[in-house]
């Protein structure tokens, strides 16, 4: 790989030298509790972010942590690749912005094109860009609306699609306040976790299609925040032979799973079929910069009228670069071969963890480098949030997901080796040993009380 860090022998490695969160950190967060709105922020740890390099971060008291969120699975080509920043920076030199929705730019024309050809679908595709994940959802559901001339839209339970108003509603946030006029426009279903789940869902589902009033369903192929839940491996097949039956849209949210996440382009790769419409985001320009887009049928995209679409970043030239760079050193690096190779390690490994201690560890899953660890909450409801905050007061930055909050997940940089797969092994081992032998520290309690607010899933529906 063509990185920034030529001297492999000196390559970082995590180092803890003040216990997390050190003092800079919290006089940090004492700035942030004075300045920022709540709402706009979800604290794990405590920790001030001050730096990043390769696949490390650094924080403002000099503690190193090998990152295993990659900002919330957009970094996913780590740090190191200057040529992504570069596109950015020589495209805003040239034209910083120009209004695409008035004037368009070539650079987002070539984006256009390359989405199509790294999306599966033989068939003629048109995309709708946007600025995040949650809006090209929201483009979506407006899409399916539109084409289909129907009302109601099948979505899944637990599921997280994003942060504006309708991605709210079918994330769960509001659905419980909105009673009939949320279940007039959404039929929440449970995820599909096991084959016989996913049959009793299929017969609900197929008496649903039967009223005629369904558009289309829009699904995460693999559930992140609600834990990586992955569903089994013929559930898309029949899904997708249903709503062929019965003329319903397919659209699935690629936001978190995409953009090579999974060892494939987009994680519905996996299961062997071609969706209707790709939401995608996050990762698109690699953290550089805000983009996402919706890729699917021309003919679906273009129900919607001109102009009905537009607004005043969409198509920005510079971010559009960026896409184009991290495409670029994705398939040059070849990362998708290479995170497929380095997530069997990963799960292989934690699978090995899980049985030296199955009554504290209770399931690995997951494709790729999107891994989920299941910790057995039983006993106490926060010894997920634990056993996370100990991982990175070890150097090991990871997240705690699910609906009770007691799922690792890791999702480190596709850019991952082996010496860095190994020390993740080797931490969880490390942490699972020390909470069975000597219980959780105190110390490592009382942060978790003061900081790791997580992500608190709701149930969508009402």
């Amino acid at each position: 790989m063509e990185k920034r860090n030529k001297d492999m022998n000196a390559k970082l490695k995590p180092v803890i030298r003040v216990s997390p969160p050190g003092p800079r950190s919290l006089a940090a967060l004492d700035r942030l509790q004075g300045t920022i709105g709540r709402g706009n922020y979800m604290g794990l740890y405590g920790i001030t972010i001050a730096g990043c390099e390769d696949l490390f971060l650094t924080d403002l008291d000099g503690n190193i942590y090998l990152d295993c969120i990659s900002g919330a699975a957009s970094t996913n080509i780590g740090y190191d690749f200057h040529a992504v920043a570069e596109a950015y920076h020589d495209t805003a030199l040239a034209f910083p912005h120009t209004c695409f929705s008035y004037s368009p730019s070539e650079v987002v024309l070539e984006l256009a094109e390359t989405l199509f050809r790294i999306t599966p679908g033989t068939f003629s595709k048109k995309v709708l860009f946007s600025l995040s994940g949650s809006r090209a959802f929201e483009n979506a559901l407006e899409v399916m609306w539109q084409y289909t001339r129907r009302q109601k839209i099948i979505v899944f339970e637990h599921a997280y699609h994003g942060a504006t108003w309708l991605a709210q509603w079918v994330s769960g946030f509001h659905g419980e306040k909105l009673g009939d006029f949320y279940h007039r426009m959404f039929a929440p279903l449970p995820y599909p976790s096991s084959p016989s789940s996913g049959r009793r869902i299929l017969a609900d589902m197929e008496k649903m299609l039967a009223a005629g009033d369904v558009a289309g369903v829009v699904i995460e192929p693999i559930q992140g925040d609600a834990g990586v839940i992955c569903p089994p491996d013929t559930f898309f097949v029949s899904l997708a032979a249903l709503l062929k039956r019965y003329g319903v849209l397919l659209a699935v949210d690629e936001i978190q799973n995409g953009m090579g996440r999974t060892g494939k382009w987009w994680s519905i790769e996996h299961y062997g079929i071609i969706p209707d419409l790709i939401i995608m985001g996050k990762a698109l320009a690699g953290g550089y910069a805000p983009v996402s887009a919706l890729v699917g049928r021309a003919g679906v995209i273009d129900s919607m009228e001109p102009g009905k679409q537009i607004g005043t970043f969409i198509g920005h030239p510079p971010s559009s670069a960026a896409a184009l760079g991290t495409i670029r050193v994705i398939e040059e690096n070849g990362l998708i071969d290479h995170v497929a190779g380095m997530g069997t390690r990963l799960v292989q490994g934690l699978g090995r963890v899980r049985q030296q201690f199955p009554s504290l560890l209770k399931e690995v899953r997951g494709k790729g480098l999107l891994v989920g660890l299941e910790i057995d909450t039983g006993k106490d409801e926060n010894l997920g949030k634990y056993f996370a905050m100990r991982c990175v007061e070890k150097g090991l930055y990871i997240g705690f997901y699910g609906v009770r909050q007691n799922v690792l997940r890791i999702s480190p940089p596709l850019t991952i080796q082996v010496r860095e797969v190994d020390f993740i092994i080797g931490t969880i081992r490390a942490v699972a040993r020390e909470f069975l032998e000597t219980g959780v520290p105190e110390a490592t309690r009382e942060k978790v009380a003061r900081f790791a607010i997580g992500l608190t899933m709701t149930c969508s529906g009402g």
